[in-house]
C-alpha cells in the first residue's frame, strides 16, 4: 500500500483526539490569559486613579501581550510544554495500539501489506509529525486569542496588539521555546526531537507486541533511560557551542538507535 494512502488512514484515526487535545489546550490558555489580564489590571489600576489612560501610555508606554504574559508565563510555558508531550505520547501509543485492539484482524492485514514494513512505521511518524506542525499553529491561535482577551479586559487604549515576535523575543529554550520553535533551525531540531519521542515509544510498544511482559518491561525501561539521557544533557554546565553540539548530538544519535530499533522489531520480532 503506498505511503500516503496508509497517511490518509492514519489521520482519520488521530484527527478527533488531536481536536479534543488542542481545543481543551486553546480553551485552557484563554482562562490564562483572562486571569492574567485582570492582574495587570490590577497593577494598573494605582497608575491610572491619578492620570488617565492616555497619559500613562505617553509616560510608561502600551501594555503588550508579552506584559500580560509576565503575569503568569510560568504558567502558560507549562500548558504548552506539557499539551505537546502528552500529544506526541497519546498519538503514538494510540496509533500503535489501535492496530491490536479493537479488531482482532486488523495488525494482521496491516503486517501482510505488500511492500516494506518501514513504510507502515514512517507512515506514523509523519502523522506525528503533521500533528505537531498543527499544535504549533494552535499555539500561535491561543496567543492571538489571548491578544483578543486582554484588549477586552484592560482599559480601552491602553493594550497594543504587537507581533508574535515579540513574545518569542522573550522566550527561553526551557520556556516558551521548549514547545515552540523560536528559529528555522530550531524547527529542524523540534522536527528531530518529536521523531526521538515517537520512536522510543515505538520500541516500547513494539518491545511489548513481540516478548510481552518482558517486552514490556524492556520497553519501559528503556524509554526512562532515554529521558534520564535527554534530562541529563539539560542539567549539565556547558558552553554555547558545546551545548549546540550536545543538543544535537543527542536528537541525531537518538533518532538512529530508536528508528533502528523500531524497524528491527517491526520486521524481525513481530510476526502474523
Amino acid at each position: 500500500m503506498k505511503l500516503l494512502t496508509l497517511m490518509e488512514i492514519e489521520i482519520k484515526k488521530v484527527l478527533p483526539i488531536l481536536l479534543v487535545i488542542l481545543g481543551l489546550m486553546i480553551v485552557a490558555s484563554a482562562l490564562l490569559f483572562y486571569r492574567f489580564s485582570e492582574e495587570a489590571n490590577r497593577t494598573l489600576l494605582p497608575y491610572l486613579s491619578d492620570i488617565s489612560v492616555q497619559e500613562y501610555v505617553e509616560y510608561y508606554g502600551e501594555v503588550t501581550l508579552a506584559q500580560v504574559l509576565e503575569h503568569g508565563y510560568g504558567l502558560m510555558n507549562v500548558l504548552f510544554g506539557f499539551t505537546a508531550i502528552l500529544l506526541v505520547a497519546t498519538l503514538t501509543f494510540y496509533l500503535w495500539y489501535k492496530e491490536w485492539l479493537g479488531q482482532s484482524k486488523r495488525i494482521y492485514m496491516l503486517l501482510s501489506l505488500r511492500g516494506p514494513r518501514f513504510t507502515i512505521l514512517l507512515s506514523k511518524l509523519l502523522t506525528v509529525l503533521g500533528a505537531s506542525f498543527i499544535f504549533y499553529g494552535a499555539v500561535l491561535l491561543s496567543l492571538g486569542l489571548g491578544g483578543i482577551i486582554a484588549n477586552f479586559v484592560l482599559p480601552d487604549g491602553i493594550f497594543v496588539f504587537t507581533p508574535i515576535t515579540s513574545v518569542m523575543a522573550q522566550a527561553t529554550p526551557l520556556g516558551f521555546g521548549f514547545s515552540f520553535p523560536l528559529t528555522f533551525i530550531d524547527f529542524i531540531y523540534k522536527i528531530f526531537f518529536v521523531t526521538v519521542g515517537f520512536s522510543g515509544i515505538s520500541v516500547w510498544v513494539l518491545s511489548d507486541r513481540s516478548k510481552k511482559i518482558f517486552g514490556g518491561i524492556f520497553g519501559l525501561l528503556y524509554c526512562i533511560i532515554l529521558a534520564n539521557l535527554y534530562i541529563r544533557t539539560l542539567t549539565t554546565f556547558l558552553f554555547y557551542d558545546e551545548r549546540f553540539l550536545v543538543d544535537w548530538g543527542f536528537v541525531l544519535g537518538a533518532c538512529v538507535v530508536n528508528l533502528a530499533l523500531s524497524y528491527f522489531l517491526l520486521n524481525k520480532k513481530i510476526s502474523i
